[in-house]
């Protein structure tokens, strides 16, 4: 899969740190072992699903971004 599609969703801003130590290393972690993109995907998606406590902000804000 071309990374260049989705390059500008992934990169970090304010309120996405995705370029944090913790995110990285967490990251590596949970898609360690996994061959696809999907499998990745997934140990991803369960973990934030079912590990993580968030809340969507009342308004959406481009400043933020």
């Amino acid at each position: 899969m071309s990374s260049d599609r989705f390059d500008k969703f992934l990169m970090s801003t304010t309120l996405i740190e995705a370029d944090h130590p913790l995110i990285r290393d967490t990251s590596a972690m949970l898609t360690k072992g996994a061959v696809t993109d999907i499998a990745r995907a997934e140990r991803l998606f369960y973990f934030i699903r079912d590990e993580i406590t968030y809340q969507f902000l009342p308004t959406f804000d481009e400043r933020h971004l």
